[in-house]
This record gives C-alpha cells, structure tokens and sequence, in this order.
C-alpha cells in the first residue's frame, strides 16, 4: 500500500505499458500536480479490487490517450476531485465498466475536445 503519496511536475512521454495487473491496489492522499503523459497507450489494462480515498488531480493533461480493451471490476472512488481536467484527442475502444461506483463526486471546469 502507498501512503501519501506526492507526485510533482512528473512528465511521462512515450509511455507504453502491455500487459499491466494490478491486483489490490490502495491509494490514499494520492496528489498528482501538473501531470503530463504524451503518447499513452495501454494495452490489456486490468484493475481488480482498486480504491482511491482523496484522490486529487490539479492540471492533469492528456494528449493522444488511447485505451484498447480496458476492463474495470468493482472500481470504488470516494470523495474524487478534478479541477481543470483537460482530454485532447481521447479514444476509448472496447471499454468495459462492471460494477462502477462513484460517491460524490465532483468536476469542476471539464473541458473535452475532439
């Protein structure tokens, strides 16, 4: 389990991830400030049992966000928070969603485009 975990001014370019398992995973106090990804591909992306408590996105841009076969099961998000979230040129092929549940939450300034 990561606690308080802080992440500033991190830029990724060129991130490929194939074949990514995440089993179990637990964030609290997750802050993301200025996020950056480039290039973004996910290919086979699995989440089972995945909760965010407090989870904080400030300036979180993407750009050529592409996900192939995205499955989500029994995804909990409580208390979410996006301020000023920009998506430019966002695709979503084959996306499955089972058992999605969202308490309070919140969107402040969401701008899509594309």
């Amino acid at each position: 389990m990561y606690r308080f975990l802080r992440l500033a001014d991190l830029r990724l370019a060129d991130l490929r991830l194939a074949d990514l398992r995440l089993t179990d995973l637990r964030l609290t106090d997750f802050r993301l400030t200025d996020f950056r990804l480039a290039d973004f591909r996910l290919a086979d992306f699995r989440l089972t049992d995945f909760r965010l408590a407090d989870f904080r996105l400030a300036d979180f841009r993407l750009a050529d966000f592409r996900l192939a076969d995205f499955r989500l099961a029994d995804l909990r998000l409580a208390d979410l928070r996006l301020a000023d979230l920009r998506l430019a040129d966002l695709r979503l092929a084959d996306l499955r969603l089972a058992d999605l549940r969202l308490a309070d939450l919140r969107l402040a300034d969401l701008r899509l485009h594309g």
